[in-house]
């Protein structure tokens, strides 16, 4: 949607190795649920804070062309 971003981003553990990970930001969250977990996890409401997570490898990003 027009109101969420994604990036590639490089990953570095602790032991030193690499990777890379998909985020995804919500920068609307407006129209959540106000008892949504995101925003008990992160002490935010609706409509606030972008809430920002990483997509687990297993899963898939659709995103348009350009």
């Amino acid at each position: 949607t027009e109101h969420t971003s994604t990036a590639l981003v490089s990953l570095k553990g602790e032991d030193g190795s690499c990777g890379e990970g998909v985020a995804v930001c919500h920068t609307d969250t407006s129209g959540w649920n106000p008892q949504h977990l995101a925003f008990k996890v992160l002490n935010v409401k609706p409509g606030g804070a972008p809430v920002c997570h990483f997509i687990p490898n297993d899963h898939i990003v659709w995103l348009p062309a350009n």
